[in-house]
């Protein structure tokens, strides 16, 4: 059975922290509800501080209530998935979506894909637009038809990527006690509000890449090895110092 819309709205309304998805697919009651009331339940998502993936597909969205979603990503700071996919959709709203990426910088995700019409072009190049100045999102869930938007498109979203693994492999050098000046602590502090996003997709933790576990590693050998030579020193001292040792 489907779990109510209005009782769901309530918890995030009360921005309860029982509340960390919001799975509304299909949802029959949703549907029935006015534009005004979808997009007024829509709204309370801008200062929930809990939910962190929200799944709107199937729901006959039309520009309306999905116009306020743009208003959602650019003050919530906490949402890091979200899916729309399969409603109605159109220009209007999905470039104002686009547009909110700029001020955005905690969606790692975002599903757009197969509105009831074709997505336009203009809405393409939005996006393409956009992503040249977000720096977090990981994963655009449609594909251009056009050339030149889907080329800039995977390349923002490569660089986002990259931005992430370098994040991770400096908080891999934290871990191991590496870093030692203060500011970059403090940057590195800062930054950990992004690595604690990144386990958006599923709700799974996301895998720190192979070659990062392969630093860490080399990191623990090296440690191991100058420990290890430490010791060795160590002991050689007490040994010119007490020649007995020897013995």
């Amino acid at each position: 059975a489907q779990v109510g819309a209005a009782h769901t709205f309530a918890l995030v309304a009360s921005n309860s922290f029982e509340l960390t998805g919001l799975e509304l697919t299909g949802n029959q009651e949703f549907k029935l509800w006015p534009p005004q009331r979808q997009a007024a339940a829509l709204l309370m998502l801008a200062k929930n501080e809990h939910v962190k993936r929200a799944v709107l597909s199937n729901l006959q969205l039309a520009d309306g209530p999905a116009g306020v979603l743009a208003d959602v990503l650019r003050v919530n700071t906490t949402l890091t998935s979200l899916n729309i996919e399969n409603n109605d959709l159109r220009e209007a709203s999905l470039c104002e979506i686009a547009s909110a990426l700029r001020a955005n910088s905690t969606l790692l995700e975002l599903k757009i894909a197969h509105q009831k019409r074709q997505i336009p072009n203009a809405v393409e190049d939005a996006f393409a637009s956009a992503l040249e100045e977000n720096t977090t999102l990981l994963k655009l869930g449609f594909t251009p038809r056009l050339t030149k938007p889907r080329e800039y498109i995977e390349k923002s979203l490569a660089h986002n990527a990259n931005i992430l693994r370098k994040t991770l492999v400096r908080q891999a050098k934290l871990q191991h006690g590496l870093v030692d000046n203060f500011n970059e602590r403090v940057a590195l502090g800062k930054a950990k509000l992004l690595s604690d996003k990144v386990d958006f997709l599923l709700g799974r933790q996301l895998r720190l890449p192979q070659h990062i576990n392969r630093c860490d590693q080399r990191l623990a050998h090296k440690q191991g090895g100058e420990q290890g030579g430490r010791h060795r020193q160590a002991r050689q001292g007490r040994a010119l110092r007490h020649p007995m040792l020897h013995l």
